[in-house]
């Protein structure tokens, strides 16, 4: 039951060193792999993630020479993995301190409790354009197998926005769940003794979209396209 950890990055190498820094930490890599996606980096990233593999950790690096956006990024990274199990992280991502895997226990839960459950992450909430729930992909997993059955993230929402909104969407429309794992007042279950009061991670999401031309205007596109297909 390998667990493939997938991080697009573009350009943020201080972001992303701080997130890799912390899953190392807090993540026993005996089972898992990390598949980064350089989304057209020209700042250390390469150099870096090259070095990881020198030294034996479990790094996979797929290189692009310009920006192909998040949703696509994300594919190409899913199909390069091999994992059961997909975690999508965002560069921005730090995990805070706690006990080593539970980040990935909590995101593991619902799927070991619930056979129907495709997707799972720290923050459920609802789309304004369609009314309907989906976990935001900033942190989340996703079963391999429903991930291949959907055909993964559509990348007509290219760039960026709205493409976990369709895939939670697409999810349920086919009679699958998704869960939001504990969060906020929720306490953890522990591990090892260590009491985990709010799931362990840090979210800058100020600098999720700074990578993105024209963000605005990409919003207004994909708003409409989920207006289009779903709305009511």
């Amino acid at each position: 039951m390998k667990v493939s950890i997938i991080i697009p990055t573009y350009n943020r190498f201080d972001l992303l060193k701080t997130c890799l820094d912390s899953v190392e930490k807090y993540t026993n890599l005996k089972d898992k792999e990390i598949v980064i996606v350089s989304n057209g980096c020209k700042d250390k990233t390469v150099r870096f993630i090259k070095l990881k593999q020198d030294i034996g950790l479990p790094y996979k690096l797929l290189e692009f020479p310009r920006p192909i956006g998040f949703p696509k990024a994300i594919n190409i990274g899913a199909l390069a993995s091999e994992g059961d199990f997909l975690i999508f992280l965002n560069n921005d991502i730090e995990l805070l301190l706690s006990t080593i895997d539970i980040w990935i226990d909590c995101l593991m839960g619902p799927f070991l409790k619930d056979p129907k459950v495709a997707i799972s992450g720290p923050v459920k909430v609802e789309n304004a354009e369609t009314k309907m729930c989906f976990i935001l992909f900033f942190c989340a997993m996703v079963r391999r197998s429903i991930y291949e059955e959907l055909n993964g993230v559509d990348e007509i929402f290219s760039p960026g926005y709205g493409e976990d909104v369709d895939f939670c969407i697409r999810a349920q429309m086919k009679g699958y769940k998704i869960a939001q794992i504990p969060y906020e007042t929720e306490t953890l279950p522990k591990k090892n003794g260590f009491d985990v009061v709010n799931y362990p991670i840090n979210h800058d999401s100020t600098q999720t979209f700074r990578h993105i031309p024209d963000h605005n205007k990409n919003y207004a596109k994909n708003s409409q396209i989920l207006k289009q297909r779903y709305g009511k």
